[in-house]
């Protein structure tokens, strides 16, 4: 019988390289493969921020290691 896990919700925005870390560390816990993964993702706020936000979101694109993944990404920025 797998274990009922609370679902994770991870925020996340314009730093790539803070998400990968984040993403790598839930991945190794031993039981996120029984667990349901929420990620937010917003919207740039300034244009200069948009690279950086796709970079976050092309990561987002290729998470495996969990029961499910969910990506809820925001056009716009909701602060």
């Amino acid at each position: 019988m797998s274990p009922s896990c609370a679902p994770i919700v991870l925020f996340v925005y314009n730093r790539p390289h803070h998400t990968a870390e984040t993403i790598a560390a839930l991945q190794a816990n031993d039981l996120s493969l029984h667990s349901d993964l929420i990620v937010f993702s917003d919207g740039p706020k300034k244009p200069e921020h948009a690279k950086n936000v796709q970079a976050v979101r092309n990561l987002l694109d290729n998470i495996t290691g969990f029961k499910s993944v969910e990506i809820r990404a925001s056009e716009q920025n909701n602060g």
